[in-house]
C-alpha cells in the first residue's frame, strides 16, 4: 500500500513554527498574540487579516510594533498552522525562569512535569496552573515539550505571564524543593494509589 496521499489531495502540513533571525519566532492565535503584547518579551511585527485587525487590543500595541494587513493564506504560510485565527506575530525568544528563583518564593506552588511531550497538553496544564495562581511550572530540558508557539496557543497566552523553568534533572530539582521546605506530591495516570507525597527534609 502506497504511503502517498490520494491524487489531487495535499498531504497534511506539520505545524512547525517559523524561526526568524536572532532567536525570534512566530506566535499565532488571538489570545497568544494579545498576551504577548501584555507580557515579558519583545513583539516586533504583527500580521492580521482585515477582520482581526479591528481587535480593540491591537490599537495600543505601540509605535514600535508594526501591524500589517495580510491574507489568511499568508498568515498560515508564515506560522505554519491553520489555527492562527487571522493573526500572527514575530516575537522574541521565550524568557524561561530560573528554578532557584521559583523556590525562593514564600510557600511556592510549583507544578513539575516529567516527560510531557505533547505541546497541547503542556499548554493546557500551563493555562490551568496560571488560573489557580501557581508560582510556576518546571519541565526537564530533555524528553519534554518546550514552550513553542503551539504551547502558547494551547495555553491561551498564559505562558506569557506564568514563569516556566527548565531543569537538567527533575529528580534533583525535587530534592532541592524538599530541602527548601516544600511538600512534594506525585501523580501518574497508571499509578495504583491516589497520590504519593514526600515530606520536607
Amino acid at each position: 500500500m502506497s504511503g502517498r496521499p490520494p491524487k489531487g489531495r495535499r498531504p497534511p502540513r506539520r505545524e512547525q513554527p517559523e524561526r526568524a533571525p536572532g532567536g525570534m519566532t512566530v506566535l499565532y492565535g488571538r489570545n497568544a498574540v494579545r498576551e504577548a503584547l501584555r507580557g515579558r518579551r519583545e513583539v516586533q511585527h504583527i500580521w492580521a487579516t482585515e477582520p482581526a485587525s479591528h481587535e480593540p487590543w491591537l490599537a495600543p500595541a505601540g509605535p514600535e510594533v508594526t501591524v500589517e494587513l495580510a491574507r489568511s493564506e499568508e498568515i498560515e504560510e508564515r506560522c505554519a498552522s491553520t489555527g492562527h485565527q487571522g493573526i500572527c506575530a514575530r516575537v522574541g525568544p521565550y524568557p524561561y525562569a530560573g528554578a532557584v528563583e521559583l523556590l525562593a518564593h514564600e510557600a511556592p506552588l510549583i507544578v513539575a512535569l516529567d516527560e510531557v511531550q505533547d505541546p497541547q497538553n503542556l499548554g493546557a496544564i500551563c493555562r490551568t496552573a496560571e488560573c489557580v495562581g501557581a508560582t510556576g511550572v518546571v519541565i526537564p530540558e530533555r524528553r519534554s515539550a518546550e514552550v513553542t508557539p503551539a504551547v502558547c496557543k494551547a495555553s491561551a497566552g498564559a505562558v506569557e505571564h506564568l514563569p516556566v523553568a527548565r531543569v537538567r534533572n527533575l529528580a534533583d530539582f525535587l530534592a532541592d524543593a524538599q530541602q527548601a521546605g516544600c511538600w512534594c506530591y506525585g501523580a501518574a495516570a497508571a499509578a495504583g494509589a491516589y497520590f504519593a507525597q514526600t515530606v520536607p527534609q
